[in-house]
């Protein structure tokens, strides 16, 4: 490594080199200026002694190249061609070519948009400097134009970052930094200008205003010059109180929405592993760790005790994905993104692909072994995201392209033994190691393998059992799985046995309550574990008791999960031939659950079930699942129907079109009222991703088999997804008439929430067609049949009809009131395509009425939301009014900007 921004300086690892006297520092100096480029002997002795070098300089610089050969090391090397000499060495072992580096990918950066990798790569860049650069032969000339340039680019950095910083808000923290600057320099206007904003939005007009007075001042005695026209813009903004000066909220690419969760205790050993994988993270060639070793080795709490201390040198930090409720390969991108605060939408991986190159993050996939067809696509990740760097746990090697594996070893003895010690003292505070305790301790922390969880799980015994009969238990309890598979590892064999040993601490229906537990693919609910496990409030007490039940509270509710080591003993010995019995139980709770949130098709969502589905979706899938293998298709179609909605309005359009597709497929249409509407969700969904093909067949059979059977809802149902898809062909005679007919069908079985949801479908027709007035009063009959339900989802649609026909009529203030409590409703509800839709709607009124700015970034921010549902894109005639009023008013390249803008701000 050699340094020159500042005293020059080599070192190899953690050895520095100590060069000697001046004429060899000076000699490497100008090699290293060069790059790598041969200087001849002239040159050199040129540099060394100037106009009058001595009669011997030849000589003496062969000399001092031969010195400097024997002090550099590998891979530095001072090599001899024909017309003279050059200094070998990577590009990226010198700190300035480094700092070159970072300033270049900071300042792009920032142009970008992406303020907060640009500071953290500028200020990377600048950490290198250590004083002047080539300090040790700052006055020589041969070194005058480097250091020049150098320091010239130091100034830039240091400003770059500066304005990064102020664009993350952090202009309280500049604001000294500024002022001292100024006072080096006043009559830097940019600095000036970065300093009055910084004033302005930490400490208000007056002090932004003198720091202009002060900089005019400068200007004015010593270059005899006036402030730029840019300043002075800023000052005439500053003065009358621009609003858009204030401080933005930054949402920058890849911005974590979830901090890594807090560790319960401190992590105890370790230390030689996380020094280990610290050196191993930060080689530039390493982008992709895995920690295996067994079940309850410590993987999880080592990688996040790592990930914690070396989240500060990632711009974006590090993030925590647990991967152990997955049942898929597939569902893993859409997890990273979620953990990267990114909305999956219908293509998960297009989505990671598109943002992970302007990320710096740690990214940490916990419990990865059961998805290890997913490190393809990880793979693909790391070489789209060339700053990505990925941390997995697993119990198996990956095998996959990069991957760099870690073993995690046992803990060393002494740390077993304290870590047994503080665990049994938490429980028991007169608990103490002495030469009688310490023996035992040490016998049963080799027993346990010196495991972390198993030590874990053992000391929480101790207060109740003391050292003498847990070590006793341990002795009689080992063996308890000797005849199980011989063809897993030992450390495997050891975690079955002791927790096998564990379990037999429980009584039988404990035990069995924790066998059945352990079909929950996630976290569940007291009342699911009463349900599916037939556990009451002792139970549940003693398994949290034991360590073998987590307990969290999540917003209002308290809700339990299994450790994932646990879960799969838990499903592998316990369970037994009682497995067919528990999962049919976790499938009738799951069919009990939709069916309370979704009583029948006829009545609206309640809104608390869309929340309800985003908790228990895991456990929800793995009935489906099971489902899906009984041979009656009831509780199947129980499920997948009455799911269609939460997949509708959740953007999930992709999955839940191709479970309903699967069981099309498999089933064929089942004729009753749940088979009916499966095929009609079907429909829907493949309507809302622009299968108008497809959505019509399926409706059209459907329908078909509602009239047969005499289901009048599903019939009215089916009618409704033609008339749409009629719509979305301009064929409104056609449209039109299905929703006329699904009206008068609704109205023939008295159910008036049907009536009106497909009259507002009926007036959104006469919309498209330009009967404003007809629209309008259809709009509000509706509006007026809701007036009880406050912010639901129906009222938000009506809203966002009614703005859009206020709009057509040029009532724009009344169009602008309307859409403002559809984005209310929309949003309270979480239905992002029509909170998008309802979006583009304000901005439509925003553009014709002179806030062309505000009208280009709500555009960008409907565009981020609707990417991530998968609803089909269509011209969305707001949408292009909006556009293209804005886009005029702004010019391309303004709209853009501000589109762009938006966009990254997301919702």
């Amino acid at each position: 490594m050699l340094r020159v921004l500042g005293p020059i300086e080599v070192s190899s690892g953690d050895r520095r080199v100590e060069i000697g006297p001046r004429k060899l520092r000076a000699l490497l100096a100008a090699l290293s200026i060069r790059r790598g480029a041969t200087c001849t002997t002239d040159e050199l002795i040129d540099d060394l002694w100037g106009e009058a070098p001595p009669p011997s300089a030849p000589k003496l610089l062969q000399v001092y190249v031969s010195q400097l050969r024997r002090l550099l090391p590998d891979p530095i090397r001072v090599v001899t061609r024909p017309t003279g000499y050059a200094l070998e060495l990577e590009p990226a072992a010198i700190d300035a070519v480094r700092f070159e580096r970072l300033v270049g990918e900071g300042r792009a950066a920032l142009r970008a948009g992406n303020p907060t990798l640009s500071a953290t790569l500028l200020a990377r860049g600048l950490a290198l400097w250590r004083g002047p650069a080539y300090a040790d032969v700052r006055y020589e000339p041969f070194a005058a134009p480097e250091i020049e340039r150098l320091e010239r680019l130091r100034d830039i950095a240091l400003d770059d970052r500066l304005e990064a910083d102020l664009r993350l808000g952090r202009h309280a923290t500049i604001l000294g930094e500024l002022r001292a600057l100024l006072a080096s320099d006043p009559t830097n206007e940019r600095r000036a200008a970065l300093a009055m904003t910084a004033a302005y939005r930490t400490s208000g007009r007056a002090e932004a205003l003198a720091i202009f007075a002060a900089t005019r001042a400068a200007l004015r005695a010593e270059l005899d010059a006036e402030p730029g026209a840019e300043l002075v813009e800023l000052h005439d903004r500053i003065a009358r109180g621009d609003p858009a000066l204030a401080a933005q909220p930054v949402t920058a690419p890849g911005r974590t929405a979830v901090p890594l969760p807090l560790a319960p205790n401190a992590l105890i050993g370790r230390a030689r592993e996380l020094a280990e994988l610290r050196t191993l993270l930060a080689r530039p060639d390493v982008r992709f760790v895995s920690l295996t070793g067994a079940g309850g080795s410590g993987k999880s709490r080592l990688a996040l005790e790592l990930a914690r201390e070396v989240a500060p040198d990632f711009a974006n930090g590090a993030v925590l994905v647990d991967l152990a409720p997955l049942p898929d390969p597939a569902l893993v991108p859409a997890a990273i993104a979620r953990g990267l605060g990114l909305e999956p939408g219908a293509d998960a991986m297009a989505t990671l692909l598109e943002a992970v190159g302007g990320l710096e993050v740690l990214l940490l996939l916990d419990n990865m072994e059961h998805l290890r067809p997913a490190s393809a696509e990880v793979v693909r990740l790391l070489a789209a995201g060339p700053r990505l760097v990925v941390l997995a746990t697993t119990r198996v090697v990956l095998h996959a392209s990069g991957e760099h594996v870690y073993p995690v070893p046992p803990l060393a003895e002494g740390d077993a033994v304290t870590l047994f010690a503080e665990r049994a003292r938490a429980r028991d505070p007169s608990f103490d190691l002495d030469p009688t305790t310490f023996p035992l301790v040490t016998r049963i922390c080799r027993r346990l393998d010196r495991l972390p969880l198993l030590i874990e799980l053992a000391a929480a015994r101790v207060h109740a059992l003391g050292l003498g009969a847990l070590d006793s238990r341990l002795a009689s309890r080992l063996s308890i799985l000797a005849d199980g598979p011989r063809d897993v590892p030992a450390r495997q064999q050891t975690l079955r046995d002791t927790l096998a040993w564990s379990v037999n601490l429980l009584s039988a229906r404990d035990s069995d309550v924790l066998g059945a537990l352990a079909v929950f693919p996630a976290s569940f609910s007291m009342e699911a574990a009463a349900a599916v496990a037939g556990a009451d409030d002792d139970a549940i007490t003693t398994l949290v008791d034991h360590n073998l039940l987590q307990a969290f509270d999540q917003g209002s509710e308290r809700r339990f999960r299994l450790l994932e080591t646990v879960r799969e003993y838990a499903s592998d010995v316990l369970l037994g031939p009682r497995r067919e019995t528990v999962e049919a139980a976790l499938t009738a709770w799951a069919v009990q659950l939709v069916r309370a949130a979704v009583p029948d098709s006829a009545a609206p969502m309640r809104p608390d079930a869309y929340e309800r589905f985003d908790t228990e979706l895991d456990t929800i899938r793995v009935a489906l699942r099971q489902a899906a293998r009984n041979a009656d298709p009831a509780d199947e179609l129980a499920i997948a129907s009455r799911l269609w909605k939460y997949w509708w309005v959740r953007g999930l359009l992709a999955e839940g079109r191709a479970i309903c597709r699967d069981i099309l497929a498999r089933r064929g249409l089942v004729p009753t009222q749940d088979g009916i509407r499966t095929a009609r969700a079907a429909a829907s969904l493949a309507w809302s991703m622009g299968d108008l093909d497809e959505a019509e067949a399926l409706a059209e059979e459907a329908l078909g088999v509602a009239h047969r059977l005499g289901d009048t809802i599903e019939e009215v149902s089916a009618h409704n997804v033609l008339g749409a898809v009629a719509r979305s062909r301009r064929s409104l005679a056609a449209a039109e008439r299905h929703f006329a007919t699904a009206m008068s069908l609704a109205q023939s079985i008295g159910n008036l929430e049907l009536v009106n949801m497909y009259r507002m479908n009926l007036g959104a027709v006469y919309l498209d067609g330009g009967r404003l007035d007809a629209a309008r009063e259809v709009f509000e009959a509706v509006l007026d049949f809701r007036r009880d339900e406050g912010l639901s989802q129906e009222v938000g649609i009506t809203r966002l009809n009614l703005g859009q026909t206020e709009y057509e009529a040029g009532n724009l203030e009344v169009a602008e009131a309307h859409f403002a409590i559809a984005v209310e409703a929309l949003r309270s509800v979480g239905f992002k395509a029509r909170l998008a839709n309802a979006l583009q709607g304000l901005a439509a009124v925003e553009a014709r009425t002179g806030r062309a700015e505000s009208a280009a970034r709500r555009l960008g921010s409907a565009a981020t939301i609707l990417a991530t549902t998968g609803w089909a894109a269509g011209d969305s005639p707001l949408e292009l009014a909006a556009a293209s009023s804005a886009r005029a008013a702004l010019g391309d390249e303004t709209f853009d900007r501000l589109f762009a803008e938006g966009a990254a701000g997301g919702a």
